[in-house]
C-alpha cells in the first residue's frame, strides 16, 4: 500500500501574495498618480513635464501622453510669443514723423520688415533719405567753398544689396579655410549682416575725398576727414562709430560714416562726446 504524500502549497501561496501586493501597488500608483524617479530640488521656474510610469511594462499612461503634447504645445507657443516680443524689443523702428531720424539700426536692433523710405540723389550716384538731401547738399558744397573734396561713395542700400555683399565677404573667408559659421562671423565685423546696417535707413554716408578713397584708418587723418568731424554737427551729421566708443557701438572705427540725426541731437552728441546709443539710453 502506498503512502500519498502531502503537496507543500506554501511556495505557491508566496507567489499568490507576491502578485497581489505587486497589484495592489500598482493600483496604488495608478489612482494616486505617483510620479516616479522625480529629484528633489528641481527649481520652481523650470518647466518640467511628469510621466506615470505603469510598473513593469515600461510604457506611458495615455493620459498623460495627452498632458505632455499639451504642455509641449503651450510651450512652444509661449517660446514663439516671447521671440515675437523679443524680436519688438529690440527691433528699431519708427513710432512718428517726429523721430524718424532717431531710428536705431545695429547688431541688436534690426531694421523692421515693414520698413521704407522715399529717396532722392545726393549725387548722380547715390541715394539719401529725402528729408536730409538738401542737408547733405548743402554740406558738401560748403566744404567745397573752403576747398575740402567731400565724395559720398556709398548712401543708401537695400537689404538684398546688403545680402550680396554680405555673402560675398563670408565666402571670402570660407575660401581661406574657415568653416560656414566662423566665416560668417568673421564677415560681420567687416560689413553688416543684412538688415543690420545704417545704409538701409537711407541716413547714412560713406563720404571719402577725392585724394583718398580707401576705407581705413588713414582716411582720418586727411583734410576731408578732419573738416567733417569739425562741422558735420552743423547739418545734423555724426560721426557715426567713433574710435573711443567701439565697445559701445561694437562697430569698428569708421572715420568716413556720417549719420543724420538731426541738428540739435547731432550738436549735443557732439559737444558732450558720446555715440548715439548713449544719447539714446539718455532718452529712455
Amino acid at each position: 500500500m502506498k503512502i500519498r504524500r502531502r503537496k507543500n502549497n506554501k511556495p505557491k501561496i508566496i507567489l499568490y501574495s507576491l502578485l497581489s501586493v505587486m497589484i495592489l501597488l500598482i493600483i496604488f500608483i495608478a489612482v494616486f498618480n505617483i510620479p516616479g524617479g522625480k529629484k528633489s530640488g528641481v527649481s520652481s521656474g523650470e518647466n518640467t513635464l511628469t510621466t506615470t510610469v505603469i510598473a513593469k511594462t515600461g510604457t506611458t499612461d495615455p493620459t498623460d501622453e495627452e498632458t505632455t503634447k499639451k504642455s509641449n504645445s503651450h510651450t512652444t507657443q509661449q517660446a514663439e510669443i516671447t521671440t515675437k516680443k523679443s524680436a519688438t524689443a529690440t527691433t528699431g523702428k519708427v513710432t512718428s514723423p517726429s523721430d524718424w531720424n532717431m531710428i536705431l539700426i545695429n547688431k541688436n536692433n534690426w531694421l523692421p520688415s515693414n520698413f521704407s523710405v522715399d529717396l532722392a540723389y545726393v549725387d548722380s550716384n547715390y541715394q539719401v533719405d529725402k528729408r536730409i538731401v538738401d542737408k547733405a547738399k548743402k554740406m558738401i558744397s560748403d566744404a567745397k567753398a573752403e576747398g575740402v573734396s567731400l565724395v559720398v561713395c556709398s548712401a543708401y542700400r537695400s537689404v538684398k544689396k546688403q545680402t550680396e555683399l554680405f555673402n560675398n565677404k563670408v565666402e571670402t573667408f570660407l575660401n581661406q579655410g574657415y568653416k560656414q559659421t566662423d566665416a560668417e562671423v568673421k564677415a560681420a565685423t567687416i560689413t553688416a549682416r543684412p538688415r543690420t546696417s545704417e545704409h538701409h535707413t537711407g541716413l547714412a554716408m560713406d563720404i571719402v575725398t577725392k585724394n583718398y578713397m580707401n576705407l581705413d584708418d588713414g582716411y582720418a587723418d586727411t583734410a576731408a576727414a578732419k573738416w567733417l568731424y569739425r562741422n558735420a554737427y552743423k547739418y545734423g551729421f555724426i560721426l557715426r562709430y567713433p574710435k573711443d566708443k567701439q565697445s559701445v557701438t561694437n562697430v569698428i572705427f569708421e572715420p568716413w560714416h556720417y549719420r543724420y540725426v538731426g541738428e540739435a541731437a547731432a550738436n549735443e552728441i557732439k559737444t558732450r562726446g558720446i555715440c548715439l546709443e548713449e544719447y539714446l539710453n539718455k532718452l529712455d
